[in-house]
């Protein structure tokens, strides 16, 4: 016997993140404009977090053969110019991180109201 305690039907299999979509894809349909700013703001997120790791690597490969010329973005560089576009990167990758957070959830939570 597939009930509850309830009386209602268990569910067969778990819900994955696409059926929980669907699921609120009827709510979310006033909202359209909200719900793809929501989703083009969390892919640009994603899209962000990939350069770190080419920054952090340039980083420990300069400081692990500091004897060689530094090259970062097709230029050669001596070691504190070089260490400052390497920061000043990081620092605009922050900044653009921090404003796309913002924006993205600023439509998230105005559709939530909204839905509620």
């Amino acid at each position: 016997m597939n009930e509850t305690l309830s009386g209602l039907h268990a569910p067969h299999k778990e819900w994955g993140a696409w059926a929980e979509i669907r699921r609120l894809l009827p709510y979310a349909r006033p909202h359209r404009v909200l719900f793809v700013a929501t989703l083009l703001f969390s892919v640009a997120l994603s899209v962000i977090d990939v350069p770190l790791p080419f920054f952090l690597k340039k980083v420990i490969d300069a400081v692990l053969r500091h004897h060689e010329s530094l090259h970062i973005f097709g230029l050669d560089l001596p070691p504190h110019q070089f260490l400052l576009v390497i920061f000043t990167s990081l620092i605009g990758l922050a900044l653009c991180k921090g404003i796309l957070t913002y924006f993205q959830r600023t439509p998230s939570e105005k559709m939530g109201q909204r839905m509620i």
